[in-house]
């Protein structure tokens, strides 16, 4: 935990953000990890500039889509933001003087994690861990996102994917327009529109995946978006547990529902820290299984 002031230093007619360290307290012991709540500092825009000046702190977007609802003037100021429709988590970092997102960083020339938003499930939670390696317990995580975000995230998740009669709506979109090869993902968008889902890229992409791996349709990505084909000689019904990619969704969502309200709580920062630990831990033990 930190103590600190928000201070302006200038130098040959430059002015930066500084944060002077009054006091500090080692993280819990039990976990080795690095964990500083700023979620509700009154100067959190500061911190978050003073971090990111420094240079060799990475922001973490679990979800990259809702990227551009939050925090859009830190966007503008890096001068990069996440494409539509990238598969979290990736990060935003400094490469060779640029700000620039990346799926996979250096972990090495990363000494501070910003996390603007949470994952939204375990699965995303592990590839963090993956990403940095043992590097993650050397580096310091900076909780700051915002607790409507998590709602707004959840209610995303809930109506729009993964979710049966949101996907059923998308594949009955796609039989009425059988015909049609090449499609935009507003196009697809608008399947679902008259039944109320308002789904973002990634639901749309997530979706995809799920009819590919039932065998119902073929698909390619293009630079203009999807070539799409329906199968034509499905002679057996499909079910939803056919499909490993839905049930794992289903269970990341069901893990989001039951930590929503601890990701908001005060309690946040040692939750998280005792939950990658249990992680960790069972990782070795499969590892040596």
């Amino acid at each position: 935990d930190l103590a600190y002031s928000v201070q302006s230093n200038e130098w040959n007619g430059r002015e930066s953000v500084a944060l002077h360290l009054k006091d500090w307290r080692e993280p819990a012991a039990t976990t080795g990890l690095a964990i500083y709540d700023a979620r509700h500092l009154a100067e959190r825009n500061e911190y978050l500039l003073a971090l990111i000046e420094q240079g060799q702190a990475a922001v973490v977007l679990f979800w990259p889509d809702m990227a551009d609802g939050s925090w859009p003037e830190l966007w503008q100021r890096l001068g990069c933001r996440p494409s539509e429709g990238m598969q979290g988590p990736v990060y935003v970092v400094k490469v060779a003087g640029e700000w620039q997102v990346v799926k996979q960083p250096d972990p090495t020339a990363v000494t501070d994690l910003i996390w603007l938003d949470v994952p939204i499930g375990a699965a995303l939670l592990r590839a963090l861990m993956e990403d940095m390696g043992p590097y993650l317990y050397r580096q310091r995580i900076h909780l700051l996102y915002n607790g409507n975000d998590i709602d707004r995230a959840y209610k995303l998740l809930e109506m729009n994917g993964p979710n049966r009669q949101a996907l059923g709506a998308f594949y009955l979109g796609l039989k009425a327009n059988q015909r049609k090869q090449l499609w935009t993902y507003a196009e697809l968008a608008q399947l679902m529109h008259p039944k109320g889902y308002l789904p973002l890229r990634c639901h749309l992409e997530f979706y995809l995946r799920v009819l590919g791996e039932l065998s119902l349709i073929q698909y390619e990505q293009t630079t203009s978006g999807v070539m799409l084909r329906l199968q034509s000689d499905v002679r057996q019904k499909r079910e939803l547990q056919d499909s490993p990619l839905f049930a794992a969704a289903e269970a990341d969502l069901q893990f989001f529902a039951a930590w929503r309200e601890d990701l908001r709580g005060p309690d946040a920062a040692n939750l998280l820290a005792r939950y990658i630990q249990s992680i960790a831990v069972k990782a070795k033990e499969e590892d040596i299984a």
